[in-house]
């Protein structure tokens, strides 16, 4: 097919016009060599050539084994003589080659290599029928060598292939041979090359049956794994009696006998021991992944949606296709990072929706009661460790000194809380607060200024801030989880830098962001109980639970962010907003859970239980360690884990992100 349309682009012909000009002009030239070889055959007379020439050599290899069946005799041509046939033209008609039909261009370019020496070499002068004559003795001495490595070695499959192809390639080539001495044979225009012909028919077929023969025979015994059982052992030395032909006993006088068959003979051929790897595991042909398909600006809801399904589609393509994909765990984070950075919009601070007026102003009673509490108790200590130190006054007492010391640092720090908190001064009368003060001094002058921007913040349009149904909402979370999986796994398989590293804290954080921000609107169509236990309110009916809810703390993000090596400015935007979030007042004020960074040693805090408990009430669920409802196991056996899927995404997410953190 490939010549059908190369050669009417060449010459700007049809096909076969092109064919029957090149056959037209080859006979010409054909013709007309011949007429020139007539004329120097007329003063030149041919030469015998002896028995060791290089054209007899060629029978003498062929035929060296071939050995006559009824006599017994090794058959040996007699000499040969050189008929002055015109060597085959050659340079733009050239003779036509078979094209090649198997996989071996490493041997046909020898073959070729050689056909192109002997017929254009003007000291040799060989015509088509010698070159090939030529060629099939070096199949010959291929075929040799196969037999030969066959009786030492087993071959693979691949290997096996190869050997037939060889055994093929020589009968094929042996049987045009045959046809081309057969049509010599029929012109009888010399009679010297009539019986080259002849000679040629009667021991080179044979012989090479005989070799093709052989060589098939033990390549079949190899890829049958037949192997020949070695001898009966008989240790007796010639000693014992056996039976004749009659019957009789008589001793036993074969020498054969006597040899030990571990030391005479050869070893046993063992197969080697290959491990077994298992199933063997195919590999697909490439499957696109097309990274246009996200959006370069999601501008709605369901524009995010799809690019973070899309996002986690590709992540997968690229994770199981690392035999074509280069470098995947790259393209991997910076495909995660581009969609939470460039198109996925980071969630604005947002007031909770429970905090109205009156449950706003129950709040702050209750701080300035407990303000007052305490700084009361202050005041009660420093007077109980006055008359303490007064008693032993006299007697220099040091622990009585060191009592009353701290109680006055507790009473200046209670005293300076109640400013804040209670607006009174030191003698309990109506005071402005130490922030207060300052901005009146004009010492904090952005104080107003910050308030404005945190207001501006909470009116900014959000599409995170729709409503929801729970499937949609459970969905995100899982597809949140599987994306931030990929990026830790892809993260992982990257040297770290330190521009690296700020990628690693920030795209964490923005991920646990938005399931955060998911997590704080209650469903439509099924409010989850555990999403309730955030907002501190009852899911059915909106009742609050006496504590304000539950949240994440920002740990040792904004530190770490402050002297972080960014090069993007998209990227510190993003650390921004995560800021933002979490550090809003609405956030401050909830109770933080999974804080591990808060100690060394791994264990529950307060906040952490009282969460656990308030879920569990949901189900009716009673357990005396409710944190050990957080691990899990194989097959899952928490019933936090099975009822709110989102549960186990959102611990999942604070973890890897706490990770990160970890210096």
């Amino acid at each position: 097919k490939f010549y059908g349309i190369l050669l009417p682009f060449l010459t700007q012909k049809p096909l076969e016009q092109s064919l029957v000009e090149v056959e037209v002009l080859a006979n010409k030239v054909l013709e007309e060599n011949y007429n020139d070889d007539d004329a120097m055959e007329s003063n030149v007379q041919p030469k015998s050539i002896p028995s060791g020439d290089a054209t007899n050599v060629t029978y003498d290899h062929i035929v060296k084994n071939s050995v006559d069946e009824e006599s017994g005799t090794t058959k040996t041509p007699p000499p040969l003589v050189l008929i002055h046939t015109p060597a085959t033209p050659q340079g733009l008609i050239g003779p036509f080659r078979f094209p090649q039909r198997s996989h071996t261009a490493y041997v046909r370019c020898l073959f070729e290599a050689l056909y192109f020496l002997l017929t254009t070499d003007p000291d040799k002068k060989l015509s088509t029928l010698k070159a090939d004559q030529v060629l099939l003795a070096v199949q010959a001495d291929l075929i040799d060598m196969v037999f030969n490595d066959l009786t030492y070695v087993h071959p693979e499959d691949s290997d096996q292939r190869a050997c037939e192809i060889a055994i093929r390639t020589f009968s094929d080539w042996c049987v045009k041979l045959s046809e081309d001495c057969d049509e010599v044979i029929k012109e009888g225009k010399d009679e010297a090359a009539v019986q080259e012909a002849q000679l040629f028919l009667h021991l080179v077929p044979e012989a090479v049956r005989a070799k093709v023969v052989d060589t098939g025979v033990i390549l079949q015994a190899v890829a049958d794994q037949e192997e020949d059982l070695p001898p009966i052992l008989d240790l007796d030395r010639g000693k014992s009696t056996v039976l004749d032909v009659n019957e009789n006993t008589k001793e036993n006088t074969d020498q054969e006998s006597a040899k030990m068959q571990f030391r005479d003979l050869l070893t046993w051929d063992m197969e080697p021991n290959i491990p077994d790897p298992g199933q063997i595991k195919t590999l697909r042909k490439y499957d696109a992944v097309d990274m246009l398909l996200i959006k370069e600006r999601a501008q709605t809801r369901e524009e995010a949606v799809d690019a973070l399904r899309q996002c986690d589609l590709m992540c997968v393509r690229l994770s199981n296709q690392s035999h074509c994909v280069k470098n995947p765990k790259f393209l991997i984070v910076a495909l995660i990072e581009h969609v939470f950075v460039q198109v996925v919009q980071t969630p604005k601070p947002r007031v909770m929706p429970w905090m109205d007026p009156r449950a706003t102003k129950r709040a702050e009673e209750m701080k300035k009661r407990r303000a007052e509490r305490t700084l009361k108790e202050a005041k009660e200590k420093v007077h109980r460790a006055t008359q303490f130190e007064s008693y032993y006054k006299g007697g220099g007492h040091s622990t009585a000194r060191h009592h009353l010391q701290i109680a006055q640092t507790e009473l200046q720090e209670s005293q300076e809380k109640a400013r804040e908190i209670l607006g009174i001064d030191d003698d309990g009368k109506p005071a402005l607060s130490s922030t207060a003060t300052a901005a009146a001094s004009g010492a904090v002058e952005g104080v107003e200024k910050g308030r404005a921007c945190e207001e501006a913040l909470y009116q900014e349009d959000c599409y995170w801030d729709q409503s929801i149904n729970y499937d949609l909402q459970v969905e995100l979370l899982l597809t949140l989880q599987r994306l931030m999986e990929h990026f830790v796994a892809a993260s992982m398989s990257i040297h770290a830098t330190r521009a690296f590293d700020s990628v690693c804290m920030v795209i964490p954080g923005i991920i646990t962001c938005l399931a955060d921000a998911l997590l704080r609107r209650l469903a439509v169509d099924y409010p989850s109980p555990f999403t309730g236990m955030l907002l501190g309110i009852n899911a059915k009916d909106g009742r609050r639970l006496g504590f304000p809810g539950f949240g994440l703390g920002l740990g040792g993000f904004a530190i770490q962010v402050e002297t972080m090596e960014v090069h993007t400015p998209e990227l510190s935007v993003a650390a921004t907003s995560v800021l933002d979030y979490f550090n809003s007042s609405n956030q401050k004020n909830l109770d933080k859970v999974f804080d591990w960074e808060q100690d060394f040693k791994l264990r529950p805090t307060r906040n952490l239980i009282k969460m656990l408990r308030h879920t569990c009430r949901a189900l009716a669920l009673t357990t005396s360690e409710p944190h050990n409802l957080l691990v899990d196991g194989c097959p899952e056996n928490s019933e936090l884990m099975k009822q709110f899927p989102e549960m186990k995404a959102y611990r999942d997410l604070a973890l890897w992100w706490k990770f990160f953190l970890n210096p």
